[in-house]
Parts: C-alpha cells; sequence; structure tokens
C-alpha cells in the first residue's frame, strides 16, 4: 500500500500539472467562498445521515464483518467520508466508494456468494426480479436528482430556463464584450460562446471576488465600483 500511494504521488507528478493538482486541493480546503456556495457547504448532519448513513452502515458493516484489506478499504472509507462530511458536493465520490468497498467485502462472503450462485442459477427468474428492482432504483434516482436540477433551473446539459431568452437576446442583436452576469449562469454564457464575469469556479476566482459579484446585483454601489473596476 505504501509503495503503491508512492507511486501515485510520483505519476501524478510526471502529469502536466505537476504540483499543481496538489495545490489546487489545498486551495479548495482552504478557500472561503466556499461558504457562498451551497454545493460546497457542511450539510447538517441530519440530512448527512439521511443521504449517506446507510452506505455508511453497509461499508463500514462489511468491513467489520470480513476485513479483508481493511487498511486499504478503510483509508478509502476515512478519506473519502471526511471530504463528502465537509462538502456536499463530493458525496459522489463517497457512495461510489463505500460501494466498492461493500462489494468487495461481500465478494468475500461465503453465504452471499451462494446466495448469488443459487439466485443467478435459473437466468429467467433473476432478471424477473432483479428487473424492477433496477428500475425502481433508477426511478428513485432519477426523480431526487430531477428534482434538484429544477430546483437550480438546470432541466439538462446546455439548458438554463432563465438564462436562455437573454442568451438569445444577446445573439439576436450581436452584443458582444464585456458583460456583468451572476454566478449561477455564467457556465451557460461560456456553452453560448460568450465571455463571463464570473462562472461557477469559485475557487479560482477568490472569495473576495465572488462575494462582491453575488452582492453587486442588489447593492448599487458595489455594482458602480466593479463597473469602474472592470
Amino acid at each position: 500500500l505504501f509503495w503503491f500511494g508512492l507511486g501515485i504521488v510520483a505519476a501524478s507528478f510526471l502529469s502536466p500539472n505537476t504540483y499543481h493538482t496538489y495545490r489546487f486541493l489545498f486551495q479548495l480546503l482552504g478557500e472561503s467562498s466556499n461558504t457562498l456556495i451551497r454545493e460546497w457547504r457542511i450539510k447538517p448532519f441530519p440530512e448527512y445521515v439521511r443521504d449517506c448513513g446507510v452506505f455508511w452502515a453497509l461499508a463500514v458493516g462489511t468491513l467489520l464483518l470480513r476485513r479483508k484489506d481493511a487498511l486499504f478499504c478503510g483509508l478509502i472509507l476515512g478519506v473519502l467520508g471526511a471530504f463528502s462530511f465537509r462538502m456536499q458536493r463530493l458525496e459522489v465520490l463517497f457512495i461510489l466508494g463505500a460501494v466498492g468497498v461493500t462489494l468487495y467485502q461481500l465478494r468475500f462472503y461465503a453465504p452471499f456468494q451462494s446466495s448469488l450462485t443459487t439466485f443467478f442459477r435459473r437466468p429467467g427468474r433473476a432478471t424477473l426480479i432483479a428487473l424492477p428492482l433496477v428500475g425502481g432504483l433508477f426511478a428513485w434516482i432519477h426523480g431526487h436528482g430531477l428534482k434538484e436540477l429544477r430546483r437550480m433551473n438546470y432541466d439538462g446539459t446546455g439548458i438554463s430556463a432563465h438564462a436562455e431568452e437573454a442568451c438569445d437576446f444577446l445573439d439576436r442583436e450581436k452584443i458582444r464584450g464585456r458583460l456583468f452576469n451572476n454566478y449561477d449562469i455564467g457556465a451557460y454564457l461560456i456553452f453560448r460562446g460568450h465571455s463571463v464575469f464570473i462562472d461557477g469556479r469559485n475557487a479560482d476566482y477568490g472569495a473576495a471576488f465572488t462575494e462582491n459579484a453575488m452582492k453587486a446585483g442588489y447593492d448599487s454601489a458595489l455594482w458602480a465600483q466593479l463597473d469602474q473596476t472592470y
């Protein structure tokens, strides 16, 4: 495990990014603009348990049951779990890691493997049982994700309902050059080929700039200051 980790670090320094990957990582951990963006904030603990608790229980339970490569699996859960608790948007990485640890531990659990063998001995029956389960899981995930996307007015790749008409106007009137936009629609403006004042890369813009860009929408004095500066 030590030599594997050392090899990963060495390989990362040989990549085009060299040390910048680690610089960006520490920048993210210490970036104060994270408190301005919902997906970067720490989720309230009851909500975190609601969304990730079952994956913690499955991963830790199977790890304690089999203890196969416990150090490596424990590191995966510990590191990804810590990041997921600190930043909401990293929960998906923890969930993927927890599912991987769970399946890996179950691979060495004889009763589970025996049940799988019995289940798949009759492919037709297995398909009839598995399809509704997978379909139901997909429908739940899709519905949950769609609700979140609609909350942010994102209906799909390249679609942003609250920015589309504004971009249509800019394109129709052939308006180009510098413009002021809010944080939420910056990515969509880039998608449509426009230069932006700010977009979703808050860590690159920094806390002060991001906060000022957000407040300028309702603070006329700050608006005038940004207009004169940029």
